[in-house]
């Protein structure tokens, strides 16, 4: 049964102001602890990023270098953790889910990923999330439902940590009851609104046009570094005018409010109508007692200020052996002569009045040993490791071909985690998605179907035709390549009940397979088929080999080695055919020459299996002693009786004669040799 919503209960503005304000308050306590770390502050991560130098050593050096080695590990870790859009499964919790998850699949695909662009494209926003928690050690952001002229449906906004305010002394968004966010909107922005749902607008109006101030005039903490190096911008006025609007997001209820003018101007159930709050968090690494989890930038900011440091110095150093100091009589020198540049020429009342400071080249010369120390433990905090690198700097590892294929599993374990974390998140955001799409739907969905989006089509619907089941909601362009689909509100209606979807994100999704590996696979894969008798016989019949209740299809398997092959406009190669009726005509020619490729493929592949067996044969040949290779059968009796001794018997008496060069009497010696052996009857 669905629970009615209930109107917000208030004991009146000025109560519900101050409760608002003391939330804020408390939760700003709560922060400046993590904000101000000792040592590295969120005003020195957000430097970092930017290439801004912070550490003491650089200060005082004119050289103003910056190696930036860990900001690049960040950025590097997040471009392989987020390379690609994620996959996923969606499944429908109802009886009756045939097409439902497809046609969400549809929706998600074609119609939320390209429109949920507020602030950038949906993938840039999934790598920037990912960015920013290796900076601040997590990252929230906001899912909500969006309406604009130019897009109706789910959305997320990144929200800067500086304008994310929890509720204090709790460590996860799921035990929240209720977290702020701040926002800065214009004054063309509050007009729009809709009178019906927010209130106290006009007076916020005036407010905001005779306050007359600028985002840059507000206390620096709340203000990201960035935002800050424009603080002497003029106030705008009129329409152009901005205040600061914050919103506390509860299970049950949203408000919106001015903490500086002291109006609350929205007070609405919350629109969701889930008992959660619209916030997903993405970690680095999670933390039990603070609600930031430890960053990248936390666990490497002294190896990134050290090499800073130590750059900025030995530049110094460089300058200074190029132009060593000089030491000067000042008695032996004519002052108005001197001159700092090539070619100079300097008069001297007295000889040896200048001389060269002699400097120690010590420290320059141990600058090689300590960078590359210092780089290397950088590398070591991000599992990875760089050829420049050398061994006596990382005991650990060499540059041998086993050592880095050692790193480079040690580097995907450690993006492993992180791309752990990041599914988590884009699960939980998806989730919403879906969530938000079959509540809040209100007007239809238009979608446009490709020739494959038809086809998944038709599979779900495999007795029956697609067109009967979707009728007037289903057009098919004439082509036959496209058409075009309206998805209405009742799509996701079981009865009077909403039906609930579940997302599940394939884990490893979001990474960009290697072509190289996959074309090596597909490779063994189908040199593995061939062997298999009869499954290049089925292939050849129906493009596809079954075993048991497995199919492996063929034609698919090398589309994709065609694909990963490198091959420059690999598509074109490999096409569909089921819509040409010119391709059809050669399905049979085509076949026949895939069978004659297999088979020529078998008999390679025997051929050099004979050939590896003919080479182990001669191998075990030079091994063998010659009596080893003569066959008993064939060898001659004076062979056959030293066989038998060999082999432990008592040799035959027939065989236990002399070698015998003249086979022509051999009789006649096997019968005197009988004769000698029978008993002496007259001694007897």
């Amino acid at each position: 049964m669905v629970k009615k919503k209930e109107e917000p209960k208030t004991n009146g503005d000025s109560t519900l102001l101050a409760e608002l304000i003391q939330h804020h308050s408390e939760s700003d306590k709560y922060l400046e602890p993590i904000r101000n770390a000792e040592g590295f502050t969120w005003d020195d991560r957000e430097n970092m990023l930017v290439g801004i130098l912070t550490d003491a050593g650089s200060k005082t050096t004119k050289s103003k270098v910056n190696t930036q080695d860990l900001v690049n590990l960040v950025l590097d870790g997040a471009s392989r953790v987020m390379a690609q859009f994620p996959t996923g499964t969606i499944q429908a919790l109802t009886q009756d889910d045939r097409g439902k998850n497809l046609m969400m699949g549809l929706i998600h695909e074609k119609y939320i990923i390209p429109n949920a662009d507020s602030q950038f494209d949906l993938l840039t926003k999934f790598r920037i999330w990912d960015i920013y928690s290796r900076v601040f050690g997590s990252m929230p952001a906001l899912v909500d439902y969006r309406v604009d002229n130019d897009y109706i449906g789910p959305d997320m906004w990144l929200i800067h940590p500086r304008a994310f305010f929890p509720q204090a002394g709790h460590t996860n968004i799921s035990q929240m009851q209720y977290c702020q966010v701040s926002t800065w909107v214009s004054v063309e922005y509050l007009k729009g609104r809709d009178k019906k749902v927010w209130k106290n607008v006009a007076e916020l109006i005036k407010r905001v046009k005779d306050g007359a101030k600028t985002k840059q005039s507000q206390d620096p903490k709340y203000l990201p570094v960035n935002e800050r190096l424009n603080g002497d911008l003029m106030p705008e006025e009129g329409n152009f005018a901005g205040c600061e609007l914050i919103t506390e997001y509860r299970k049950d209820r949203w408000i919106t409010y001015s903490k500086e003018f002291s109006l609350i101007v929205r007070d609405i159930p919350n629109p969701q109508d889930n008992d959660e709050l619209p916030i997903v968090m993405k970690h680095c690494f999670p933390l039990i007692d603070r609600l930031y989890g430890l960053a990248e930038f936390e666990r490497g900011h002294t190896l990134q200020r050290a090499a800073n440091s130590l750059v900025n110095l030995y530049m110094e150093g460089v300058q200074m052996s190029i132009f060593p100091p000089l030491m000067m009589d000042a008695n032996g020198v004519v002052a108005s002569t001197i001159e700092y540049k090539a070619k100079a020429k300097w008069l001297m009342t007295k000889p040896n009045s200048i001389t060269q400071l002699q400097l120690s080249p010590q420290g320059l010369n141990t600058f090689n040993s300590t960078y590359s120390f210092l780089k290397s433990q950088m590398l070591n905090l991000g599992a990875t490791t760089d050829t420049s690198v050398t061994k006596e700097n990382d005991p650990g590892m060499g540059k041998t071909p086993a050592a880095l294929k050692k790193q480079s599993a040690r580097e995907g374990a450690r993006d492993n985690w992180d791309r752990f974390m990041m599914e988590q998140s884009l699960e939980k955001v998806i989730q919403k998605f879906i969530d938000l799409l079959t509540t809040k739907q209100e007007k239809p969905i238009e979608l446009t179907l490709f020739k494959a989006d038809i086809k998944k089509l038709q599979e779900a619907y495999s007795n029956e035709d697609i067109t009967s089941v979707f009728g007037d909601r289903m057009k098919s362009y004439t082509s036959g390549q496209a058409g075009q689909m309206t998805v209405g509100a009742d799509q996701w209606k079981e009865g009077k009940e909403t039906i609930k979807f579940k997302y599940f994100v394939d884990p490893g999704s979001t990474m960009k397979a290697d072509d190289t590996d996959e074309h090596q696979s597909l490779t063994d894969t189908l040199i593995l088929i061939m062997k298999i008798p009869g499954a290049m016989e089925q292939i050849a019949q129906g493009g596809k080999f079954q075993m048991g209740e497995k199919t492996f299809d063929f034609a698919e398997a090398m589309k994709r080695y065609v694909l990963t092959g490198g091959i420059q406009d690999g598509e074109k190669i490999v096409s569909d055919n089921k819509d040409n009726p010119e391709q059809q005509k050669q399905q049979q020619t085509a076949q026949a020459q895939v069978q004659q490729l297999g088979q020529q493929m078998q008999q390679m592949v025997q051929i050099i299996q004979e050939m590896q067996a003919e080479i182990e044969r001669g191998k075990q040949a030079k091994e063998k002693k010659p009596e080893d290779s003569i066959t008993y059968r064939d060898a001659t009796p004076y062979v056959k009786a030293q066989l038998e001794a060999k082999a432990g018997l008592e040799p035959d008496p027939i065989h236990a004669v002399a070698n015998v060069a003249d086979m022509s009497d051999y009789h006649d010696r096997v019968m005197e040799t009988v004769a000698s052996k029978e008993p002496n009857q007259t001694n007897e």
